[in-house]
């Protein structure tokens, strides 16, 4: 699975690299950082690695606040493009060293072949079903690229990781949720109907940690700016397990792809870092809102949960608005 996504990453950079002739999306070093990592997460998720993907999530931040922290007690410029392209580059091929250590091995080319045109055949219904997800993880940096400066860039960039880290927390795996689900069938309605307020409490909790840091710590309270979005990223992924689990793809699709056009076109007003935040958190909300009323008519979820989900991005401009 890593070769196969680092070989279609490849082909991502190298496409992003051309069309760079013509339009600057910002430090070509920094995509190959952020698509490396990007695949080092998902091959250890795949494996089943829980804490190694924890751990390399944890080195990307430790490595972003040593450098930064270096720089400042130094007193030396370290610009934020570069600080972003060591802070992905570091973790993500320490990620692949770990991942070698585990005996992944180099498929033959016959298998690298098969692999890729099978996963060519199946790409389209993956990323329709995950297109949000795959926009504001991944991709939305590369469209702020032209519109934020470096250092507002990093910033965003830093802050959404901390959430996708953070969500990592939860003391069951995205990947055995989605195979409990499975595993369930009928019962899947009455597991989700217990995880879903549990997994809200839980981030709601771990948000509001992380808020009274930034207050103790007013330094990094920029960073964690977003860490309201906490409960409804994590319910986003939550309801998509469920919703595969109960079969509903093309209801998945379509929102996805709905949800998307919306995010693109939002994207013409961002101007700013706090515009940039606030974007982030009404897509997401937006996205876990949607998921939450189609579960919700098909009598299997609490329609009061999209109140909650709908709290978060108020959360986010008011921490964005009010600096500590």
């Amino acid at each position: 699975l890593l070769f196969i996504l680092l070989t279609l990453s490849g082909l991502v950079t190298a496409a992003i690299a051309l069309l760079s002739l013509v339009w600057s999306p910002g430090s070509l070093l920094m995509l190959v950082g952020i698509l490396m990592l990007s695949n080092v997460l998902m091959t250890l998720q795949a494996m089943r690695l829980r804490r190694l993907y924890v751990g390399v999530q944890t080195l990307a931040i430790t490595v972003f606040v040593g450098l930064l922290a270096g720089a400042h007690i130094g007193h030396y410029a370290l610009p934020i493009e570069h600080l972003m392209e060591w802070a992905t580059l570091i973790p993500a091929l320490v990620g692949v060293a770990l991942l070698l250590l585990h005996k992944v091995q180099m498929p033959n080319a016959t298998t690298l072949r098969q692999s890729l045109a099978d996963l060519m055949q199946h790409m389209p219904n993956m990323l329709s079903a995950t297109a949000v997800m795959n926009l504001f993880t991944n991709a939305l940096p590369l469209f702020l690229a032209s519109i934020l400066i470096p250092r507002d860039l990093g910033l965003f960039r830093v802050a959404t990781a901390l959430i996708q880290a953070a969500s990592s927390v939860f003391p069951v795996s995205t990947q055995a949720v989605l195979v409990a689900f499975n595993r369930e069938g009928e019962g899947a309605p009455k597991l989700y109907a217990s995880l879903a307020p549990f997994a809200l409490l839980y981030f709601s909790a771990a948000a509001l940690v992380l808020m009274l840091g930034a207050y103790a710590i007013p330094h990094f309270a920029s960073y964690i700016t977003l860490a309201a979005c906490l409960p409804m990223y994590y319910y986003a992924v939550l309801a998509e397990r469920f919703l595969t689990s109960q079969h509903a793809l093309r209801t998945l699709r379509i929102t996805n792809l709905a949800v998307c056009v919306v995010a693109l076109l939002g994207l013409l007003w961002v101007r700013t870092l706090y515009d940039a935040m606030l974007h982030y958190a009404a897509g997401m909300a937006l996205y876990a809102g949607v998921l939450s009323l189609i579960i919700a008519a098909r009598g299997q979820g609490a329609r009061n949960t999209v109140w909650l989900i709908m709290l978060c991005p108020l959360a986010v401009a008011f921490a964005a608005s009010h600096p500590w």
